[in-house]
């Protein structure tokens, strides 16, 4: 039963279970890989290879074709067989770049740059190089939706992990498996309004990092609510008792103490690196 619903309306079957319960699996594409240039709403993208060239997995195949637009990147490694005219799923007809896939999926080098050391700009261009999309049904390029005309107006930043579409448990499977990168995420966005857009600097970072982990104690305990409602129960005949505690103490003391000397210590060295600008 959901927490929070609304009431009347119709309430078809959504078929989830059919997938929310299957871990994410790795899928490796076999033969030709078909890659639109106009995955996303706003302009094409530009394509920047030729029907012969060789690519790698992770290599830039297209470029955006404008503000609202955004790159293409090659899932696989081979050889391109054409540039030409495709049929999507919604029934248009668009550029796209076929790839013949040599099965080795080779992987182009890449060296990221610490996010802890970019700037705001950095940011915003290291998310659109990436060309990072909104995965709804517009693909809406992610460094459109993070340069506003006016942030100041900005008052919540909402996480949509809803999915109303049936069948469909993507969002539900990565919240599951992989929530540190769901927080980090939030983390990044935050710290551009709370830095930059809010002039915190230092202090803007750390107020950030904060909120995004008090979302993540809340999302744990409203999962835990929904998930393991027994947890919650309280039973009369449960005893504390003393033994127990000392116990427990006992066990966790020296872990407490690791943990607080280690912590004590990054922010002894980060205060150290700070003192150099």
């Amino acid at each position: 039963m959901a927490l929070f619903t609304f009431s009347g309306g119709v309430h078809p079957d959504d078929g989830k279970e059919y997938a929310k319960h299957a871990p994410i699996t790795e899928y490796l594409p076999k033969g030709d890989v078909v890659l639109p240039v106009g995955q996303h709403i706003g302009a094409p993208a530009k394509p920047i290879v030729s029907k012969g060239d060789h690519v790698l997995a992770g290599q830039k195949v297209a470029e955006a074709g404008g503000f609202v637009s955004a790159n293409i990147f090659s899932s696989v490694s081979g050889t391109v067989k054409a540039v030409e005219p495709r049929i999507t799923p919604a029934g248009t007809k668009v550029n796209a770049i076929v790839i013949e896939n040599d099965g080795e999926f080779k992987e182009v080098e890449y060296h990221a740059k610490p996010y802890d050391s970019m700037s705001k700009e950095e940011v915003l261009e290291a998310i659109k190089e990436a060309g990072i999309v909104g995965l709804g049904g517009a693909g809406f390029p992610t460094h459109v939706k993070l340069a506003p005309k006016d942030p100041d107006a900005i008052e919540y930043i909402i996480v949509n992990g809803a999915e109303c579409e049936p069948y469909i448990t993507g969002d539900y499977r990565m919240m599951m498996e992989m929530p540190e990168k769901v927080i980090e995420g939030l983390n990044i966005v935050l710290d551009l309004w709370f830095v930059v857009g809010l002039e915190r600097g230092v202090a803007g970072a750390a107020e950030a990092t904060v909120i995004s982990q008090y979302v993540s104690g809340i999302g744990i305990a409203v999962y835990t609510w929904m998930k393991f409602p027994e947890l919650l129960r309280i039973d009369r005949t449960v005893r504390l008792r003393m033994s127990r505690v000392k116990e427990i103490t006992s066990y966790s003391a020296l872990t407490c103490l690791q943990q607080s000397i280690m912590n004590l210590g990054i922010l002894a060295v980060q205060g150290l690196v700070n003192s150099f600008g």
